[in-house]
């Protein structure tokens, strides 16, 4: 494999495959000649390696997110339900989404336990106790597990009576969104969305505007 000049002033950045991009982009060729993958900046300060085939970075095969949530019917889609599968689909230029329905908090953390990878999966729970942040915050922090070398990161909506201190212990960070009670489907509403938003900020798409 080789390489041709692109186009364009880049930045050096290590990301999460252990790549390091030169400060001139490049695009790199196949054995054939042909175009393999390319280097893009946006507006910001991060630098991503472009799937030429699919249109999205690199890094997104690499980074799975699931929207999990403990649920009474699993399957049930109201227009809140429509509107979060929306956002995830919009984060699906940025890294693997799916979504996930359980019955109860057992099934959940048996399901979360069973998720094998290079490293463990990371569980954030969302929790009345947890801690809020900004969108900026949330996406710096989202940004740190991803250059870290996290591979599949679980953001779960407990049930109406909360989680338990099994529960609480097995999550890297309990996640706040607001002393407000929401219903459970507008909460996952909103964290789809917030995790839309975390996205766009780390590859600077004009979605966030910082208002």
């Amino acid at each position: 494999m080789h390489t041709r000049p692109g186009k364009g002033q880049c930045v050096g950045v290590l990301d999460a495959c252990g790549g390091i991009w030169l400060r001139w982009p490049q695009i790199r060729l196949s054995s054939e000649g042909n175009e393999f993958c390319r280097h893009y900046i946006f507006e910001r300060e991060h630098t991503l390696r472009i799937d030429s085939a699919v249109e999205r970075p690199i890094y997104a095969r690499y980074v799975q997110i699931t929207l999990a949530s403990v649920v009474a019917r699993t399957g049930a889609v109201d227009d809140f339900e429509q509107l979060a599968q929306t956002y995830l689909q919009r984060t699906g230029q940025f890294a693997r989404c799916e979504n996930a329905g359980f019955r109860n908090e057992k099934t959940l953390l048996a399901w979360l336990e069973k998720q094998q990878g290079r490293t463990l999966a990371i569980a954030i729970l969302l929790d009345s106790r947890g801690k809020q942040m900004s969108s900026e915050a949330f996406a710096a922090w989202l940004g740190v597990q991803r250059d870290e070398g996290a591979q599949h990161i679980v953001f779960a909506i407990g049930p109406a009576s909360g989680w338990s201190d099994a529960a609480r212990r097995r999550a890297r960070l309990l996640l706040c969104l607001g002393q407000f009670t929401m219903a459970h489907s507008l909460a996952r509403l909103v964290m789809a969305e917030q995790i839309y938003r975390a996205s766009t900020i780390l590859t600077g798409h004009p979605y966030h505007t910082g208002h």
